[in-house]
């Protein structure tokens, strides 16, 4: 049986997000460096392990708010992510109304099917247990060399918004 499972990494600027899917994949597909925000654009990379494929996609840091356009920014994409996924749940042929627009037909089809098998784990709340697990794992592969925290990992202060 082959599976398939979609992985966004998205975090504050300069965290490691872009070192952490070029260690994953093997490959150098995201720029690193120093600078922050040197991800403008969002870069997706495959990794396919057996019957299993993994698609990592590499998002642009999320700013911490400077003044109050930021805030509405931020709370805004975190309402679109909730929304986005409140629709899919509601009527998952969605997907593949997008999908169609998209994509070649032959993964166009397989959309649908595969965001109705992921529909159960759709939730934009980020448990201390995942934070932990996730940067647990970075750690034993080399990628980070201490466990930060869960406050300096998510954006808490947006806690509210992931149920809204």
């Amino acid at each position: 049986m082959t599976q398939c499972g979609t992985v966004v990494l998205a975090g504050r600027p300069n965290v490691g997000k872009s070192t952490l899917l070029n260690a994953l994949v093997g490959e150098h597909l995201a720029i690193v460096s120093p600078k922050p925000q040197s991800t403008r654009l969002p870069v997706v990379g495959l990794l396919t392990q057996g019957d299993a494929q993994f698609i990592f996609t590499d998002s642009p840091g999320l700013l911490e708010p400077e003044y109050a356009l930021h805030e509405a920014l931020r709370a805004a994409a975190v309402r679109a992510i909730v929304k986005t996924q409140r629709a899919l749940k509601e009527d998952v042929r969605l997907a593949g109304e997008v999908g169609r627009r998209l994509f070649p037909a032959e993964e166009a089809a397989l959309i649908t099917d595969l965001i109705r098998r992921d529909l159960p784990f759709y939730d934009a709340s980020i448990s201390r247990g995942f934070v932990s697990a996730m940067t647990t794992f970075s750690r034993d592969v080399g990628i980070l060399n201490r466990h930060p925290s869960y406050e300096e990992v998510v954006a808490h202060d947006l806690a509210p918004l992931w149920k809204a």
